[in-house]
């Protein structure tokens, strides 16, 4: 279990009506979900997330607006720490089919669809962001849009709780 207290920058509220479950999308990211960033105290940014749009200028993206929330102990969570766990999230849940049919592949990324039916989240630490964000020593698999440590929440019920937080970050 991961004890973490995690924040999701420009958002004010939470809810399982606005929850939209995961869809495949062609890319290593699916399509809804809700992705969040370990909160962070006492450091210059108050999440991974924060500081890479910080440093890439998406001025957009950052707000003194935050949800921070944890998750429940129960809660089954697919670490990635490097490139194995990678290759293993892929053996257990195969690769996305629309990707299989094409005859030229430029991304290959997890089914994250059937992740969602084995999974509460998946879980990229800092370690696991610099062995996967870019295809290195050939291997065929990569988050590369992944751009910080972040967890993707996949099942809206695995929130234990989550409140509103005012920043001060802008």
């Amino acid at each position: 279990m991961i004890s973490k207290e995690f924040i999701i920058l420009n958002k004010t509220t939470l809810s399982t009506e606005n929850f939209q479950s995961i869809k495949n999308d062609s890319f290593n990211k699916p399509m809804g979900g809700l992705w969040a960033s370990p909160y962070e105290l006492d450091t210059r940014y108050i999440s991974d997330w924060h500081r890479f749009c910080d440093e890439s200028a998406l001025i957009d993206a950052i707000s003194n607006d935050s949800i921070s929330l944890k998750l429940k102990e129960t809660s089954n969570i697919f670490i990635i720490e490097d490139q194995k766990d990678l290759i293993n999230l892929v053996n257990l849940v195969g690769i996305e089919e629309s990707i299989m049919a094409r005859s030229v592949r430029s991304t290959i990324c997890p089914d994250f669809e059937k992740a969602s039916m084995l999974f509460d989240a998946i879980y990229l630490t800092k370690n696991g962001l610099r062995h996967t964000r870019s295809p290195i020593d050939n291997y065929k698999y990569n988050l590369y849009s992944w751009d910080c440590e972040s967890i993707l929440i996949l099942n809206f019920n695995c929130i234990e709780m989550w409140k509103y937080k005012k920043l001060d970050i802008i």
